[in-house]
């Protein structure tokens, strides 16, 4: 599965839960090919199960099966799971994180951003974890439009966590320290992988409307104008980042 052959997979897994049907390790494959194929309900009870298997309870699991209610549209049973993940451990970044997105897509953006604060005193003391949270609270106060918020969890990134890998060179661009043309020959060096080069194009979009460059914002959208699309189709909530450039390019003459 892991070499991307999902069709190749579901005999040897129904094979293997049919010699140990309370294997956490094949509970949790088979919530990993069901969801690949679209089965978000049969995958979120291969998850769940997964985790009620094994005594030592590992939280992957459970915060699969709150992603894949989020994907069935079952908000509150995300959250339930969510927070049964956070009474047990308090400092797993992932429950802030995902708690933040559930009530952002619940449309209740305080709530949204109250837990990416709680997030960031709760892994207090962990710089990447910090860095991540303070990230992913800029890109909710980005999408809703406090810039102020944006400035100030960007400086906490770049002032107290200098050094974290990819986090605090993303918000250095976003801050407007390093140019986006910096930027990227950074991340031809540092980060070159496929996965890093579709985030960065979103982050770059921002650092383009954050700082106020208009004239890159609009040729930097028109040539990846279908890559940028195509994220937000993978995560509704780019949307809104996209809208953003889009009315800042619309409202230049």
């Amino acid at each position: 599965m892991k070499e991307g052959r999902w069709k190749d997979a579901l005999l040897p897994l129904k094979q293997a839960e049919a010699i140990q049907a309370d294997s956490h390790l094949t509970n949790d494959a088979l919530g990993l090919y069901y969801f690949h194929e679209g089965k978000i309900l049969l995958a979120r009870d291969y998850f769940k199960k997964a985790y009620e298997v094994w005594r030592f309870h590992d939280t992957k699991h459970l915060i699969r099966a709150s992603m894949a209610s989020v994907q069935a549209g079952d908000m509150d049973q995300a959250i339930e799971w969510l927070q049964i993940v956070r009474r047990d451990y308090p400092k797993e970044v992932n429950v802030y994180t995902n708690l933040l997105m559930i009530y952002e897509l619940k449309g209740d953006f305080e709530s949204a951003r109250e837990w990416g604060e709680r997030g960031i005193l709760a892994v207090k003391g962990n710089p990447e974890s910090e860095a991540f949270l303070n990230i992913v609270t800029a890109r909710l106060a980005y999408r809703r439009g406090w810039d102020n918020s944006v400035y100030k969890k960007l400086d906490a990134v770049f002032l107290e966590t200098p050094e974290i890998f990819w986090y605090s060179d993303i918000a250095k661009l976003l801050r407007g320290k390093i140019t986006v043309e910096s930027f990227q020959e950074l991340q031809k060096i540092k980060y070159s992988s496929e996965d890093f080069e579709s985030a960065s194009k979103l982050y770059i979009l921002m650092a383009l409307v954050l700082n106020k460059e208009w004239d890159k914002l609009k040729i930097f959208y028109e040539e990846n104008k279908n890559t940028l699309e195509s994220l937000v189709l993978q995560q509704n909530l780019f949307k809104a980042e996209l809208e953003r450039a889009k009315q800042a390019i619309d409202s230049r003459p």
